[in-house]
């Protein structure tokens, strides 16, 4: 995520939209979805609020006023047309109005009419691009709440970052990120990581998603396995489409191509197919998550114990945690997550230990509502 470089304005370069007072909800039982949607809405300082299931969709809807909605269609438990008929069905009438935005994989024109007919008011193809995800905010975001700003070509920036470490954690996370794209390639031959980078909006990001996908694996691994072993196919079909898109989100072209087959197999009733070809499919799935794991593994010598570190100044440290601040305010997590690493290297004042560490995992967790009381009352 780069700061300051918000969604572009349609048939405007010199323009870009930021929409600080809107709100939106986004459903979806895929935390890698999640944070992908996620993290593009946060560049255009948009406040998010996530929901894996459509029961707590509903519930969050039945107390926030949002400004847009996106909903998945295949979830388990309740699915996504079905919550949009709770919510807009709700006592409380505070998204009655709302406009819901379906999230699916399914392309097909007659689909999209489909769920037009059944209330929703527009349609987002997964995986989803940054360029069709900004053209619906700025089609349904009140006009009230967008922010046209000119771009300014100066070098200001400095102005705003006063910290010594800056250019250094600038320096530091593009070599970071470059040599982790580069690794990525050499062990997963089976990713075409242009395609996910373009797919998630920035390098940056693109590995949070990896990272996500490898965290759920094992667990979707699993469920997969459990639901062909008791013929479950209603569920079988919803995580082997969740997995088609993410697959595809990643740039697992050949994986994402063997999840719709099995997902048309459950469709049209081909249980032969299913039992057939499921095995291959989660053998690919298993080697790409080993791959994934080799990828992402740390260098033995990357950490060192803490009597190893050298020694932070308070005044350093007190000037990185001012240039947090800025990154955060402005919704930068992954610059803050540097600066957060490159503090790690050193031993941080005994007396700023648990506020460190409060820090960081908010950081992590993309915590901003509660992350940024803490660092304005730390940094006056």
């Amino acid at each position: 995520m780069q700061t300051h470089k918000l969604s572009k304005a349609p048939n405007n370069e010199n323009k870009i939209i930021s929409a600080t007072e809107a709100t939106v909800l986004v459903v979806d039982d895929n935390n890698v979805n999640l944070t992908v949607i996620k993290k593009l809405l946060n560049k255009a300082l948009i406040n998010v609020d996530t929901a894996k299931c459509g029961r707590d969709a509903v519930k969050m809807a039945s107390s926030n006023k949002y400004d847009i909605i996106f909903m998945d269609h295949l979830m388990p438990g309740i699915d996504g047309i079905e919550s949009l008929h709770l919510i807009k069905r709700d006592d409380c009438d505070l998204n009655i109005n709302t406009p819901t935005i379906i999230l699916t994989a399914n392309a097909d024109s007659s689909i999209k009419d489909k769920y037009l007919a059944v209330g929703f008011d527009d349609y987002l193809g997964k995986p989803v691009k940054p360029e069709m995800l900004y053209k619906i905010v700025q089609k349904y975001v009140p006009d009230n709440k967008l922010i046209h700003m000119e771009i300014k070509n100066d070098n200001s920036s400095g102005k705003v970052y006063e910290c010594q470490l800056t250019h250094r954690i600038k320096t530091h996370k593009d070599t970071c990120i470059k040599a982790q794209i580069e690794n990525i390639r050499n062990v997963c031959n089976e990713l075409n990581t242009v395609s996910g980078i373009e797919s998630c909006g920035s390098s940056e990001t693109y590995i949070d998603v990896l990272e996500q996908y490898l965290q759920n694996g094992n667990e979707t691994l699993l469920q997969i396995e459990q639901d062909l072993k008791k013929s479950d196919y209603h569920d079988y079909k919803i995580r082997v489409h969740s997995l088609k898109s993410t697959s595809s989100l990643i740039g697992a072209m050949e994986l994402s191509n063997k999840a719709l087959i099995l997902e048309e197999a459950v469709t049209k009733g081909n249980t032969d197919i299913i039992i057939q070809e499921t095995p291959g499919f989660l053998d690919d799935f298993k080697k790409m998550l080993q791959n994934l794991s080799i990828a992402f593994s740390p260098n033995e010598n990357s950490e060192k114990d803490n009597e190893e570190k050298p020694p932070i100044s308070k005044e350093n440290f007190e000037a990185a945690i001012s240039t947090i601040k800025e990154f955060v305010s402005v919704f930068d997590f992954d610059s803050a997550d540097y600066v957060i690493k490159e503090l790690s290297m050193y031993s941080a004042p005994i007396d700023d230990e648990v506020f460190f560490k409060e820090i960081k995992k908010m950081i992590k967790n993309v915590d901003h509502d509660d992350l940024m009381p803490i660092l304005e009352r730390r940094i006056h």
